[in-house]
This record gives structure tokens, sequence and C-alpha cells, in this order.
């Protein structure tokens, strides 16, 4: 594995690597944002499903500073332009300049068509005055305060007064069951129309949620050069097992921060890494934070609990035998 590059920018730690079997990947602050032997996946659910739905001419994406989402929607000859917007202008000069990165987005961010800002995607929809045909949501999972609000009834409602008239909304979205069933709910509330698919690879998953003001109608067909999806694949990423299908008429809002607490336990029953950081840029949860409630706390605390309740077991099994060895001598 080679170190590309690091970079420690005002908002976070930025680290490029490069092994032979996942080729390029891209954390900050340790967390994988993409792997290029699977990064297709991701973006192509991400920004080709949408495009079935509308003939977007303008697009913006909140998020995507490593240019792979925009890579897609360039090869739409009717797209004229696509605003990225990343909080991070670190990201994005990477992005733009380092040449293995630069291969893989095939130079998108240098294309006439991109528009980059550097600002928090959820201010830019706050205070923007400009509509979109498509609005793409580039973001990881809600695994803080500020990512959670992305998916909070206050920002769909944001996103769907910037949306022209047929208009689509994607978004990537969790995969825990009860997450998952929290954001769709959510989102039901505020579009007529949507629907949630999820996608498996490498032993993880992903979540999308497509939504628009008015019908989900197709009018396209898959492209030719997607390297993931066609039509079978495309019609499984809605099936859902049964147990996993939750029934939830709640709302995520900024004031009760149901989705937060909900990822926060099933990430960590399902020994997930993020929640056991602390990052003091985004806020990050973890067992000692007073905003995660008693419950919850106990929850996790059995789980670290059981698992070195299990490793002493192990131990002390090894050592009664060697004991046992010894005696027998």
């Amino acid at each position: 594995m080679y170190l590309l590059a690091q970079i420690r920018s005002s908002k976070q730690q930025i680290s490029l690597l490069k092994d032979s079997y996942h080729g390029l990947s891209l954390f900050l602050d340790g967390a994988l944002q993409f792997a290029e032997s699977h990064e297709h996946r991701y973006h192509e659910c991400l920004s080709i499903i949408p495009m079935l739905y509308c003939h977007a001419k303008r697009i913006f994406i909140g998020g995507g500073g490593d240019g792979l989402a925009a890579t897609r929607l360039l090869k739409y000859p009717e797209v004229n332009e696509i605003v990225v917007c990343d909080y991070d202008q670190a990201v994005t000069e990477l992005a733009k300049n380092q040449p293995d990165l630069r291969s893989l987005n095939l130079g998108s961010l240098l294309d006439p068509r991109v528009r980059i800002i550097h600002q928090d995607a959820y201010e830019y929809m706050e205070n923007s005055s400009e509509y979109f045909d498509l609005i793409i949501l580039d973001t990881p999972d809600p695994c803080t305060s500020s990512l959670a609000r992305f998916h909070s009834d206050t920002f769909y409602r944001l996103v769907r007064d910037r949306l022209c008239s047929g208009g689509v909304f994607s978004q990537q979205a969790p995969s825990y069951p009860e997450s998952a069933a929290l954001v769709q709910s959510t989102v039901k509330q505020i579009f007529p129309n949507s629907e949630y698919l999820r996608a498996c690879y490498s032993g993880s998953s992903n979540g999308f949620v497509v939504a628009a003001n008015g019908a989900l109608k197709r009018f396209r067909s898959l492209p030719s050069w997607t390297k993931y999806l066609n039509e079978p694949v495309l019609n499984a990423l809605s099936a859902i097992p049964n147990d996993e299908l939750i029934e939830c008429d709640q709302v995520n809002s900024l004031s009760n921060n149901k989705l937060l607490k909900a990822y926060i336990v099933e990430a960590c029953l399902n020994r997930a890494s993020e929640p056991y950081k602390f990052n003091p840029n985004y806020q990050l949860i973890t067992v000692n934070r007073d905003n995660v409630c008693p419950c919850e706390q106990s929850y996790i605390l059995f789980d670290i609990a059981a698992k070195y309740t299990h490793l002493l077991y192990i131990l002390s099994l090894q050592c009664w035998q060697i004991l046992v060895k010894l005696c027998q001598k």
C-alpha cells in the first residue's frame, strides 16, 4: 500500500492511498470515502438512477469533492452546469491536481461546465435562490449531528423548494433497517413520490433515496457505459428482505435527532467503526457523549462488555489448558 497524499486541512485529515487490490482509496479523518475497486457501484446508483427520471440541465451536488459523481453526470449531453458544493477546498484541489485521482475522475472538476463552491451544502440550500433539475447529496452516513441534519424534514423542505418542475432528488442513505425506515418515513412526509434502494458490495452496503415533487416516471434507458447497473440489477435494488422491513411513521427533525440516535445503536451493534471514533470537527457521538440517551448507552456498553467478556473467557480457558499441561508434566 502506498500513501500518495496526506493533507491536514482546516476541516479534516485527508489521506489518499493506493494498493494492488482496491486501487485508489480516499479517507477523510480515517473514514473510507471510496475505494476504486467498487466506487462505480456507489456513484452509478447515486447519479445515474435519478437521471432515468429527469432531463437535467442544471445539477447540484452537495459534497462530491472527489469529482466521481460529476464524472458520470458529465457524460449526458444535455447537462449544461454542475454545481459541486464541497465544504473542504483541500479535497477538490486534490481531485483536480493529484494525477491518479484526476485520472480516475476523468478530470471532471476541470470541466468548464462544473462550478465549484466551498461551502456547507446545508447552508447553501438554506440561502440559495437557485433552482436545479437534479439535486444530489453525496454525504456520509448520519453518524454525527452535522451529517444527520441532511436527513431532517427541514433539509428536505429546502431541497424540495430548490427543485425545478419535474426535478429529482437523490441521496445516499443509511442501509441499517431502523435508520433506513426513519429516513424513508421522513422523505415521504415532504415528497409525494419517493423510492428506497440498496446496493450491496464488498461486504458492505449503501442505501439510496430518490424523490420528486412530481411522478417518478422513467423516460430513458440505462446508458450502455455502466459497469455495475443493468436492468436486472436495477430491479433488484428495491428488493429488501422481509426480516429487514420496518414500519415507521416517525419523522427525523433537527430537534428530536431520532436518526442520529438510531444510527449510533445500529452501527455499534454491526461493529461499524465510525461511532467509536471521536472527531472534534464533526462532534462525533461516542458512548461518553451526553447526547446519547441512557438506554442507548446501555446497549452500546453491553455490546462492548460482551466482547471483552468473551475475550477474557478465551484467555482464561487457554491459561487453564496451559496449567493442566504443566501439572501433567
